[in-house]
């Protein structure tokens, strides 16, 4: 770059010539500025040099800085960039004047600081308010996944296949009479927790109590792709949880000389396309299912004290659990519901099902419910005999039937006594829930 220097006094007029803004001194013995007025007629723009070495200061001469400068031209455009820059490192060089970076970087850091922590603070509010909404009914683990990656949640009501349980004490009402309100809100607590902990260390979310009852469904809010098999395990370590809690309640009971009766519990799965999300009035909600399977569910529950067995099932869970050792029950149309559904029992995990006294247990039993539907009902007692042998040298669950059995017998004796219509399609009306 290069300084043109031009005498502006011829040109100037007189009214202009005081009219000047000093900004920077580029050459040894001149002081730049602008002549705003002249600025402002001119379609270029002129910088004013005055020589600091005339007192009188009548003599002005026009400068313009040039970063490609052509031979024989002069330019009068706007300064460059690298004019500014070249302006600066003059400034050093000829006065030694400096600019302090530590304000501008200071003021940097302490935005960069404040958006940092705004972002943080949201984040941090975000996480709080997941862990307060799901933090009753989900696992702690499962709740600090989903506030660490909250775009796993939907919020809202969405359609999505789950499972659903309602498990249930059988008896309680005869229980609650050996305790008072005091003993027996501990009693209840005693008998939640071991279950909730079952159901949340096996990804399962607890929608609700309801007494000594609890729901709870799978895959929701975070996808469990075995949702199934999850629900039934939780079923199977329920029933064990239970046990443990009535050796306890049997000691106290001895130590307070007092009686003791035993706790049993039902459960009802069923698997199906439900609606979940935020449910209730606009001041009060609540994480919940709605939907046909999940009111098929808790109508199993209650089948399960029906047939005489602990673990009802729906005919998609069973499909979905063929590692599982499950029987048949019925072809049943359960009240509320106009069409007929299959439903199953659970009596054991994959181990029980690779055993021979399963396997034989399950052919027989499979076919005394063909010959019960054909009403061959001599042949189908003979079978349900066999079937009641085979039971009694299985798993705890695989004893149990010998009720279910029992209560074939009975419906055999009943159309015994009042004929069937012969295309009769095998199912039977539930009347009670």
């Amino acid at each position: 770059s290069h300084l043109d220097l031009y005498d502006l006094k011829p040109q100037a007029p007189a009214e202009y010539r005081g009219l000047w803004n000093p900004i920077k001194t580029n050459v040894e013995g001149f002081e730049i500025g602008e002549l705003f007025p002249l600025q402002a007629k001119c379609a270029d723009k002129f910088s004013l040099v005055r020589s600091l070495y005339h007192n009188n200061g009548d003599h002005f001469a026009g400068g313009h800085l040039m970063s490609d400068p052509v031979a024989g031209e002069s330019n009068y455009g706007a300064p460059t960039a690298a004019d500014f820059a070249q302006q600066r490192l003059n400034a050093f060089d000829q006065r030694r004047e400096l600019f302090d970076p530590v304000f501008p970087i200071l003021v940097a850091f302490l935005f960069y600081s404040f958006l940092t922590f705004a972002a943080f603070t949201r984040e941090e509010s975000q996480k709080k308010q997941i862990r307060g909404a799901f933090g009753q009914y989900l696992s702690p683990a499962v709740v600090e996944q989903l506030a660490d990656n909250p775009s796993q949640l939907k919020l809202g009501g969405e359609n999505r296949e789950m499972s659903f349980m309602f498990s249930d004490i059988r008896g309680f009402t005869t229980i609650s009479e050996l305790f008072d309100a005091e003993g027996l809100t501990r009693l209840i607590n005693r008998i939640l927790t071991p279950l909730s902990d079952v159901i949340m260390n096996n990804n399962g979310t607890i929608d609700k109590y309801m007494g000594d009852c609890v729901m709870a469904f799978w895959n929701a809010p975070l996808p469990v792709p075995r949702h199934p098999r999850d629900a039934c395990i939780s079923a199977f370590q329920m029933i064990d949880s239970l046990k443990l809690l009535n050796a306890e309640l049997e000691a106290e009971a001895k130590v307070e000389q007092r009686e003791h009766r035993p706790l049993n519990i039902g459960i009802g799965i069923n698997t199906g396309i439900a609606c979940v999300g935020n449910m209730g009035s606009a001041k009060r909600f609540g994480y919940s299912v709605l939907g046909d399977a999940v009111n098929l569910a808790s109508r199993l529950e209650g089948q399960s004290k029906s047939y005489g067995v602990t673990i009802v099932i729906g005919d998609i869970t069973s499909e979905k659990v063929p590692e599982f050792a499950t029987l048949e029950l019925d072809l049943i149309k359960v009240k509320g519901k106009t069409q007929a559904v299959r439903i199953h029992t659970l009596v054991g995990d994959e181990t029980v099902e690779q055993t021979l006294a399963f396997k034989d247990l399950k052919s027989c039993h499979s076919e005394m419910l063909k010959i019960y539907r054909a009403q061959r009902w001599d042949e189908a007692e003979k079978l349900i005999g066999q079937c009641r042998d085979l039971a009694g040298k299985g798993t705890s669950l695989m004893v149990a039937l010998d009720g279910f059995y029992g209560i074939y017998l009975e419906r055999i004796a009943e159309n015994r006594a009042h004929p069937l219509p012969a295309d009769w399609d095998g199912v039977y009306v539930a009347t009670s829930k």
